[in-house]
């Protein structure tokens, strides 16, 4: 029975990693378009408690102030802002592609469910079928490189508190 039962996590587990790993390669092959752009887009960035946030469009429905963060791998959205989207009717339970672990800053290990958003607007650049975490209901919205990582370059200018994306 007991191996019956880690038979059927560990396929559980496949499942979920191909899942992901087919989101990926969506995401990678909607998100052309950005990464081989020439023109250089600037968006205004607002300062909140010394960090730098930017508003983003989701799924055309909802805006929201996110942190741009480098170092998150994913984009990163709260349980509550996941609850509004689907009450919205914009994200649904088929777009949840399972769990992954995510490794913080601290170094502590948190698990977390992911699911693929249909897009992200920043400025008026939109990214299509973005994997996106979902952190505790006080989590921060952190806009990380699943978005990030789609485009040529991007950087932050200091001096006009922009996001030039490419």
């Amino acid at each position: 029975m007991r191996k019956l039962l880690t038979l059927i996590i560990i396929g559980a587990m496949l499942i979920s990693v191909a899942r992901v790993a087919s989101a990926v390669s969506q995401t990678t092959s909607t998100s052309k378009e950005a990464a081989t752009s020439s023109s250089v887009h600037s968006v205004p960035l607002f300062k909140h408690n010394g960090i730098y946030v930017v508003a983003v469009l989701i799924n055309n429905a909802v805006t929201m102030d996110f942190v741009v963060d480098s170092g998150a791998s994913d984009v990163s959205i709260s349980e509550d802002v996941l609850a509004t989207l689907m009450q919205k009717g914009t994200i649904r339970k088929t777009d949840y592609l399972g769990n992954k672990v995510y490794q913080q800053a601290d170094g502590s290990k948190m698990p977390s469910k992911v699911y693929l958003i249909k897009s992200l607007k920043v400025g008026d650049r939109m990214i299509e079928n973005v994997i996106v975490r979902v952190a505790s209901a006080r989590g921060s919205l952190l806009l990380g490189q699943s978005f990030l990582g789609q485009f040529k370059s991007w950087t932050i200018d200091n001096t006009t508190q922009s996001l030039l994306l490419q």
